[in-house]
């Protein structure tokens, strides 16, 4: 069981979605074609090959208060701490909306598209990334 706390400020009030991503780099720069910074933390922590919402990265969403801090504390037993520290290392992931798990029923599915969409499927629509910090032992 690894214990987490996470302890933020500056962040827009409301919820937010909180990932490990797959890469130790936080560069701020936003590469050309893309819309968000940190790109180089790559993707979300994934090494079973899990859908989105089962990614050992997906961590319970942040709820940021109103004057823009937040903590969370929580256990979990998706991975170990000694995953994170691969040879490119790992990072944690601040992103500016909820994550919804890829939790959509097909209702709400555009017309003739069932269920959830690509994004919503491998991001969980949390959106830009908007912080960004490397695990470190």
């Amino acid at each position: 069981m690894v214990n987490v706390r996470a302890v933020v400020s500056g962040l827009t009030p409301g919820f937010h979605g909180f990932h490990i991503h797959a890469t130790g780099t936080c560069d701020p720069s936003i590469p050309a074609g893309q819309t968000s910074p940190f790109t180089s933390a790559g993707g979300h922590f994934n090494p079973t090959g899990a859908t989105h919402g089962s990614h050992a990265g997906d961590q319970p969403v942040l709820l940021v208060n109103a004057d823009g801090t937040a903590t969370a504390r929580f256990a979990t037993d998706r991975f170990g701490v000694e995953s994170l520290f691969d040879a490119d290392g790992s990072a944690f992931i601040v992103h500016a909306a909820p994550d919804n798990y890829a939790n959509i029923a097909s209702r709400y599915s555009a017309a003739g598209v069932p269920g959830p969409d690509a994004a919503t499927l491998t991001t969980g629509d949390a959106g830009a990334r908007v912080f960004c910090g490397v695990i470190e032992g």
